[in-house]
């Protein structure tokens, strides 16, 4: 999705997930709103020697000459209360010195990675699990540049579940079964195909793919994570909106809602 700052002056991505002294760290014109952060559950998740990591997520002390910035950590206590230092903001987008609340950084709706995961995805449900590492571990290659053995995966692997420990992150830091409840580990063991979600989740981090990949695996209404808990099957469709409804009396309401 091609963007410009002055033609076409839509995307405000970097806008919602930064935070506002960054303006002065990346010599921004614009002052970030200080949004959206990561998930302190999935950095778990990564391979320290996977540079996705690095790649994706602005990490540790970000700051100026004059001490404007922030020492971002990977706790973040609950949706409501939290400090800008509190998650890592999204650092997978260029931010550009001059960068004003208009963005000239386009947005990948589709690349070719995706259709390379499509068809080993494809092959894994389909019962070919090697021929489906194979793909994978070809997308795996570029990101250990420092332990290039790290790359390879294998059916076996993908056949595993993942390695995401679903559960409650309470306030302390810790993944329980609920808000004050007991500690959890290996919370995503169940998931079937669990290691490829993982991969999608790497590879595709902030590209929007996280909901319909979540269904699909079938954990969207069914796990609990970070400050969510399931409450509905009927959640895997959105609802249609009121106007539409109001207007086309052919139209019926998602169940649920």
């Amino acid at each position: 999705m091609p963007y410009d700052a002055i033609n076409a002056p839509e995307s405000n991505f970097h806008m919602k997930t930064l935070k506002p002294e960054l303006r002065f760290v990346f010599n921004m014109q614009a002052e970030p709103w200080g949004g959206s952060a990561s998930n302190p559950q999935f950095i778990d998740t990564y391979d320290p020697d996977d540079q996705r990591l690095k790649d994706t997520w602005l990490m540790g002390p970000q700051f100026d000459d004059a001490g404007h910035g922030y020492d971002f950590v990977k706790f973040v206590p609950s949706i409501t209360k939290t400090d800008f230092n509190n998650g890592f903001p999204v650092w997978k987008y260029e931010i550009y010195a001059g960068e004003t609340g208009s963005s000239d950084v386009d947005y990948p709706i589709i690349r070719y990675t995706e259709v390379l995961m499509m068809q080993a995805e494809a092959l894994l449900r389909m019962g070919q699990p090697g021929a489906a590492a194979a793909i994978v571990t070809q997308v795996r290659q570029r990101d250990f540049p420092t332990n290039p053995a790290k790359a390879a995966v294998t059916g076996a692997q993908l056949m595993q579940g993942s390695v995401y420990n679903y559960g409650w992150s309470d306030t302390d830091g810790i993944v329980k079964t609920a808000a004050n409840g007991t500690p959890t580990l290996n919370g995503g063991a169940g998931v079937k195909y669990g290691r490829f979600l993982d991969e999608l989740g790497w590879e595709f981090a902030i590209e929007g793919h996280r909901r319909s990949d979540m269904i699909r695996f079938g954990v969207f209404t069914t796990k609990t994570w970070f400050n969510h808990v399931p409450n509905g099957d009927y959640r895997a469709l959105f609802p249609i909106p009121s106007d539409a409804i109001s207007t086309n009396s052919h139209l019926k309401q998602n169940p649920g809602y």
